[in-house]
């Protein structure tokens, strides 16, 4: 079989969720290995119980025994120095807090292996040369959805899944990891002999739809819950917006800015980003169109709302954003500049297409090919908008 050489600057990672059955982490390099001609990971990276990793400590990686030095020696290219790195630093304990989860029995055991999971796989699919290949054949039930689930969230061009699949009796045997190059002859639960020539390995690819691109650039960064990622992404398609203005910590800030796509989840946006969305939600909504302006009325709205907002988060008081936002001089060209920015910026914070759910539409009414006027309108209802600390304003 042709080898398929790791290409320049691309680390190959080996991630699977294991339990009582380490074998799973052998059974899966041999076939990709072996049978597959892959390249050896560089890295080998373990999600499971306390008890799944005393298990693999003592199955798979100790001293002169371990399970995956043996498959190394019988089938790696190299010596020892240069084998795939497994030890503490990749086994990832499944814990709640400070506490370790000795298996998933509970409701909190299982949330805590979706935080750990989402955890591990947000923090090696960050870096652009790691290519990742999950295995999805060990542990609970739960752990493979989970990391099958964030495989999909977050998985890049060139990331894969699959499921290693043994024989009987084999599948079954504790004291088989992989086909030994120089057969051996094993004993079942039952104690009967068998040879490990009649071992057969297969390794099933799972194809899966790559959402990382629609997934809020926030949560590719920040650290959230599984359930709260999946609410998040959730509660884009479905947008609800809370503004909210709070007195700041910081020295040389009036007012501090959030904005919150749910409870629980806010978002930094930038004072003039922030301002123009305030504007807009303090807008009476018209019953049919919502929160909209006018080429007739967005100057009031503009010098009447947006600047005393951006005042206060800035505490530039009239000088510096007079001249930065131009008011006596704006256009509605330059107006619809600051639009444009406002949605490039939602798209960049929290991804492509969402200005679509959140961002400002413009809509021109024409006439003969004539501009005669423009409406601006928020796409977010009216009755998903909510707007906290206004009486900050007028301290």
């Amino acid at each position: 079989m042709q080898k398929l050489d790791s290409c320049e600057g691309i680390k190959d990672i080996l991630v699977c969720v294991t339990g009582l059955t380490p074998q799973v982490v052998t059974e899966t390099l041999y076939a990709l290995v072996v049978l597959q001609g892959r390249p050896w990971p560089a890295e080998i990276h373990l999600i499971t119980s306390q008890e799944g990793a005393e298990r693999a400590r003592l199955d798979l990686l100790w001293p002169g025994t371990g399970q995956l030095w043996a498959l190394w020696e019988q089938y790696g290219p190299g010596k020892k120095s240069s084998a795939p790195r497994c030890d503490d630093s990749t086994i990832h304990v499944i814990g709640q807090g400070l506490k370790p989860v000795g298996d998933l029995r509970t409701t909190a055991d299982n949330e805590a292996a979706a935080d750990t999971i989402l955890d591990v796989v947000r923090g090696l699919t960050a870096e652009p040369g790691n290519r990742l290949h999950f295995s999805i054949a060990g542990g609970r039930k739960t752990m493979t959805y989970y990391l099958g689930y964030c495989a999909s969230l977050l998985g890049r061009r060139g990331d894969s899944v699959s499921h290693v699949m043994v024989s009987a009796p084999f599948e079954n045997m504790p004291s088989f990891f992989f086909p030994p190059k120089i057969p051996a002859v094993i004993h079942d639960r039952d104690n009967r002999p068998h040879s490990t020539t009649d071992a057969v390995i297969d390794l099933a690819p799972v194809p899966f739809i790559r959402l990382r691109g629609r997934v809020p650039p926030f949560l590719l960064t920040e650290r959230h819950s599984f359930s709260n990622t999946v609410k998040l992404i959730d509660a884009l398609e479905n947008p609800h917006l809370s503004l909210t203005l709070t007195p700041s910590k910081e020295a040389g800030a009036a007012l501090d800015c959030s904005v919150s796509v749910m409870e629980g989840a806010s978002i930094r946006f930038p004072a003039k980003v922030f301002s123009l969305l305030w504007m807009f939600a303090s807008i009476s909504p018209d019953p049919e169109t919502g929160a909209q302006m006018s080429s007739q009325n967005w100057r009031f709205k503009y010098m009447d709302t947006l600047m005393p907002v951006y005042r206060a988060i800035t505490n530039e008081g009239a000088r510096a954003d007079r001249k930065e936002l131009d008011l006596p001089r704006l256009t509605e060209v330059q107006f619809r500049n600051e639009l444009d920015k406002l949605n490039k910026a939602l798209r960049e914070l929290i991804g492509p297409g969402v200005d679509k759910s959140f961002g400002v539409e413009v809509a021109s009414n024409e006439k003969g090919g004539v501009h005669k006027a423009y409406t601006y309108r928020l796409r977010v209802p009216t009755n998903a908008i909510e707007m906290h600390g206004a009486n900050l304003l007028h301290r």
